[in-house]
């Protein structure tokens, strides 16, 4: 796949981004896992089993995404970016490359740009032909 260019000729650099928590609410809940998947395909998946290792995962994550310049996430504005923020904050860890990347939430998109019944992952998925990989 060819890399879109933006001023200067440089190539830009996308990811999908995703994460697992315990719940819903940031305060009460912690990240327990964060899927990174770059445009070419390679993933990255980077789990945390323990509270005490929360701080470490989120580190290596947030220095992953400083690396690229359009972050895409389902829902992320919502939930992902908000969750990883507050869970940084709580860590003493700096959030702010969440900040520095063009982020766009392709849920957000599908609801402004797109005339469907249902807008959830599933049906927009299954309307665009795309099939779900599942290991079972």
């Amino acid at each position: 796949m060819a890399r879109r260019r933006v001023g200067g000729g440089k190539a830009t650099r996308v990811c999908f981004l995703d994460i697992e928590t315990t719940g819903t609410e940031a305060d009460v809940s912690m990240v327990t896992g964060i899927g990174i998947l770059e445009e070419g395909g390679r993933f990255m998946f980077i789990q945390v089993e323990k509270p005490e290792d929360e701080k470490a995962g989120l580190e290596k994550a947030l220095k992953i995404l400083s690396g690229y310049d359009v972050v895409f996430t389902w829902r992320g504005r919502d939930f992902d970016v908000p969750f990883i923020v507050a869970r940084a904050l709580k860590h003493g860890v700096d959030p702010s490359p969440l900040y520095e990347v063009m982020h766009l939430d392709l849920a957000d998109f599908t609801r402004s740009h797109m005339r469907l019944s249902r807008t959830d992952l599933y049906n927009v998925a299954r309307f665009l032909g795309i099939k779900k990989d599942v290991a079972t």
